[in-house]
C-alpha cells in the first residue's frame, strides 16, 4: 500500500474544495455583498464565515490579517446589527454575526488595543471616533470578580426511625419525617451563583431502642430541596397535613447515596 507525501494530500483537498465551492455557489439576498459560501457542519465554520463577510463587508473595521487592529467604538454592536438588517447571505443569521464578534473582541490583538489609554477608536466604516480612556482601560484590566459560590455554613441534624430496628448498609429508605424535622434555613435564596448543581446536606441521626444511634451523611439537590419546602408551604397554607419522606439507600461510610425529599398529603380518617 503506498501513500502520497501529506503536502501533495493537503494541496489536492484544497484544490478540490476550492473547485467545489466554485460550481456550488449560494446565492446573497443582496448581491453587492459577498460571502464565502456557508456549511451546516459545526458552529466553527459558521464563525469562520461569519467573520470573513465582516472583512469584506466592513474591511477597515475588520482587519483579521493585519497588525493594526483597533477598539470599536462604544455602541458599534447595534450599528453593526442594523447596517446588517436584511443584508445577510443566504443561510447566514445575526447569531452567526454575534459569535463572529465575540470571536473577534477575544484575540489578543485586539484585547491588546482595548488596554493602553489614548488608544484609538473606530467605527464600522474604520474611521477615528473617540480613544481608549483611563477608566475603560481599568475596567478591562481589572474584571468584575465572579460572585463566590453559595457556601452551606451548618449542616443540620436530623434524629429518625426511633423505636425501629436500623437499617443494614445497602437497605433502602424511605424514612417518614414530619414537616417541622425540615430544615427550612439552610437554602440559598433564588438566583444564588453557583447552586444549580450543589447539594445541601444533614447529617441522618438512626434512633433505635437499645441500640447505638448511628449518623449518615445525606445531600439534596437545591432544585429538589426548594421543590419540597414550596410544596410543603403551599399544603400548609391551604390547611393539609403532610408527611415527608426521606428517600435513600445507606452505604458504607456513614453515607446515603441518592438523597431525595417528597411530600405526601395525609389521607383524611373516616
Amino acid at each position: 500500500m503506498t501513500s502520497k507525501p501529506l503536502g501533495e494530500n493537503l494541496q489536492e483537498a484544497k484544490t478540490g474544495l476550492e473547485l467545489w465551492l466554485a460550481s456550488n455557489p449560494i446565492p446573497l439576498k443582496n448581491e453587492s455583498l459577498e460571502s464565502p459560501p456557508l456549511t451546516k457542519k459545526g458552529p466553527d465554520l459558521r464563525v469562520k464565515a461569519a467573520l470573513e463577510f465582516l472583512s469584506v463587508t466592513f474591511p477597515k473595521c475588520f482587519v483579521l490579517r493585519e497588525e493594526n487592529f483597533c477598539a470599536f467604538e462604544i455602541g458599534i454592536t447595534k450599528k453593526l446589527f442594523s447596517r446588517l438588517e436584511n443584508k445577510l447571505p443566504e443561510g447566514m443569521v445575526l447569531g452567526d454575526i454575534k459569535g463572529a464578534l465575540r470571536f473577534y473582541c477575544n484575540l489578543p490583538k485586539y484585547n491588546m488595543a482595548r488596554s493602553k489609554e489614548g488608544n484609538p477608536r473606530i467605527n464600522l466604516e474604520g474611521e477615528v471616533v473617540g480613544e481608549v480612556t483611563a477608566e475603560e482601560v481599568k475596567l478591562f484590566l481589572n474584571p468584575r470578580k465572579k460572585q463566590e459560590k453559595f457556601v452551606q455554613d451548618k449542616v443540620p441534624v436530623v434524629v429518625v426511625s426511633k423505636k425501629t430496628k436500623l437499617k443494614k448498609s445497602g437497605a433502602v429508605m424511605p424514612k417518614t419525617l414530619k414537616p417541622e424535622q425540615v430544615p427550612r434555613d439552610i437554602l440559598p435564596e433564588v438566583g444564588t451563583p453557583g447552586t444549580a448543581k450543589m447539594k445541601l446536606f444533614w447529617d441522618v441521626v438512626l434512633v433505635a431502642d437499645g441500640q447505638e444511634e448511628q449518623v449518615y451523611r445525606v445531600g439534596f439537590l437545591v432544585k429538589n430541596y426548594r421543590k419540597c419546602l414550596n410544596t410543603l408551604v403551599q399544603h400548609e397554607t391551604e390547611g393539609r397535613e403532610c408527611i415527608v419522606l426521606l428517600q435513600g439507600k445507606l452505604v458504607n461510610g456513614g453515607l446515603i447515596k441518592n438523597g431525595g425529599l417528597s411530600v405526601q398529603v395525609k389521607k383524611a380518617k373516616d
